[in-house]
């Protein structure tokens, strides 16, 4: 719980009631019940149906969280449509290796937080970030005993965004 408390600090700005949060895999159903008193939804995704029923029992009183079962790595969610992010970085291989998809679906500006091994190569996981179109905004300690790190990053603004931005300011 500490970890979390000190990743809520570094978001700007904090979970707020009005946002959609995404908790994708398994052994997450903790991050929806921390963040189900705090945001608006809570979508929690798994692609094992044992699974998402086990969390559906273990958050089940909760009426702000929503479950789906995922088929292939393909999120069953329209783009740009949640504004914060919980998963772990993936093996190489297996159905949960679909990091784009879940960048797919932040908002502009959107949070990711991002459970991966304490031992990755933090500049391999700095690339990683930047070719999805994120930023690493911080790491957060180890998360509780467990060899894992908690990172925080944000989804970059459209690229669009940007150059119109650009083009619309004034020239020397």
């Amino acid at each position: 719980m500490q970890t979390l408390d000190h990743a809520w600090g570094l978001a700007e700005p904090p979970p707020e009631a009005g946002l959609t949060a995404l908790v994708v895999g398994p052994e997450l159903a903790f991050f929806a019940l921390v963040l189900s008193p705090l945001v608006r939804k809570v979508l929690y995704l798994d692609w094992d149906a044992a699974r998402l029923a086990s969390a559906e029992r273990f958050l089940g009183g909760l009426d702000n969280v929503g479950f789906r079962l995922v088929n292939g790595s393909h999120l069953p969610l329209p783009a740009e449509s949640v504004d914060m992010a919980f998963t772990f970085l993936p093996q190489e291989s297996g159905p949960l290796a679909a990091p784009a998809d879940v960048a797919r679906v932040l908002k502009p500006g959107g949070r990711l937080y991002v459970l991966r091994s304490a031992s990755a190569n933090p500049r391999a996981f700095d690339q990683f970030l930047a070719d999805l179109g994120l930023e690493l905004v911080q790491e957060i300690g180890p998360l509780l005993s467990a060899p894992l790190v908690l990172v925080y990053g944000r989804k970059f603004p459209a690229r669009r965004d940007r150059r119109s931005a650009a083009a619309s300011a004034p020239s020397r």
